[in-house]
């Protein structure tokens, strides 16, 4: 599998109060050790508002997992009900991707126009949505299927319902196999042009 969305929150790094929140750490070796039985092969370390703009602890953790975790892109945590009014702006961006199946079931036409236009998803967060996720996860995919990526989200900062594994079997249940594969590992991979599986935590240099 390849972890489209996951944080790492190093605390020798500084974190900035969102709201008066702070998130508890989920380091390196906490994140390696809560998916190690999910044959994780790469990932994308994505920074939460409480990282402000400082990316020393990303630079610290891509040299940790290896070469085949990243930080690249523009990534959008948005309530789709925003989309519409940013839909030119958006589908003009190289890369792009939107989170947690943008949240809210009164959003999802504007997101599937943007899937249309080529943007991604991320298949993840589900504990965090207000709206049906097996019924989002087809209405994307019935646009595009290589749209769709899948990530753990965590350590869930925030959300009501944390990752849980049957989040994968939930992919993998309204999928199928080869679909599934596609969301889980390959599409993911395509958008992040990782070409290898290289095991996390391998020693490797930058």
């Amino acid at each position: 599998m390849f972890d489209a969305h996951l944080h790492i929150i190093d605390p020798r790094f500084p974190l900035v109060e969102n709201d008066g929140y702070l998130p508890e750490p989920c380091t390196v070796d906490d994140y390696l050790a809560r998916v190690a039985h999910l044959g994780v092969t790469g990932g994308a370390v994505v920074s939460g508002s409480f990282q402000a703009f400082d990316h020393g602890y990303l630079l610290d953790a891509l040299d940790r997992l290896g070469p085949t975790f990243v930080g690249w892109h523009a990534e959008l945590y948005i309530d789709s009900r925003d989309l519409a009014e940013l839909h030119t702006t958006i589908a003009a961006l190289p890369a792009v991707s939107v989170d947690h199946l943008g949240l809210s079931q009164d959003g999802l036409p504007s997101l599937l126009r943007l899937v249309e236009s080529g943007i991604h998803v991320k298949a993840t967060g589900f504990g965090r949505v207000d709206l049906p996720v097996a019924d989002a996860l087809r209405a994307v995919a019935d646009v595009n299927p290589g749209a769709l990526v899948f990530g753990t989200d965590l350590p869930s900062t925030r959300a009501p319902r944390p990752f849980r594994d049957s989040d994968i079997t939930l992919v993998e249940d309204v999928f199928g196999d080869e679909l599934s594969d596609a969301v889980l590992r390959r599409s993911a991979s395509e958008l992040y042009r990782i070409e290898t599986e290289t095991a996390p935590g391998s020693s490797v240099s930058r």
